[in-house]
């Protein structure tokens, strides 16, 4: 049977000046039989919190084993799958912190190899990106995807999958 698993983990937080960056933390796991999955969750601030998300499927097809994640309000988490039937399993960890500047999130369709999507400026010192992707691609190999915060105001999505979209997410600490 193959498998397939998607992680995404941020880089290291960078040091808020004593005592932990993390006021909260909610994990969940959900088998994904939709291809929008609504999950309740305790109220968040959404300018200080993020999730990441990772995932196993008996599925070597992205459209089946890949998914977007994004919180939606203060109170609700969305798993976005292209195509429903594969059921895969996914971990998820909303995390809210504290002394957080800013946040940006946002989703870009990745049409080429190499896309570039544009962010307000951040000191990449303190900041990290999380990225999750979702695809359209019934291929059932070659679908690697990567995403790095190359200058203050970019992100960099790199892939060999057919036109993923990135679920990005950007948090800049005080």
């Amino acid at each position: 049977m193959p498998i397939q698993t998607f992680n995404t983990f941020p880089r290291p937080i960078p040091d808020s000046g004593g005592g932990s960056n993390v006021k909260r933390i909610q994990r969940g796991e959900n088998t994904l039989t939709l291809t929008t999955t609504d999950i309740a969750i305790s109220a968040v601030d959404l300018t200080k919190s993020v999730v990441m998300v990772s995932l196993f499927s008996p599925s070597t097809s992205p459209a089946n084993s890949l998914v977007g994640a994004e919180i939606t309000s203060p109170t609700n988490l969305r798993l976005n799958l292209n195509t429903a039937g594969a059921s895969p399993k996914v971990s998820w960890q909303v995390i809210e912190y504290n002394n957080v500047k800013s946040k940006q999130s946002g989703t870009t369709a990745i049409p080429s190899t190499n896309t570039n999507q544009s962010i307000s400026a951040v000191n990449l010192s303190k900041s990290i990106l999380i990225v999750s992707f979702r695809s359209t691609s019934t291929a059932t190999s070659g679908h690697n995807n990567n995403a790095e915060l190359t200058t203050s105001t970019n992100i960099n999505f790199e892939i060999n999958d057919a036109t993923p979209t990135g679920y990005w997410q950007v948090i800049e600490f005080l």
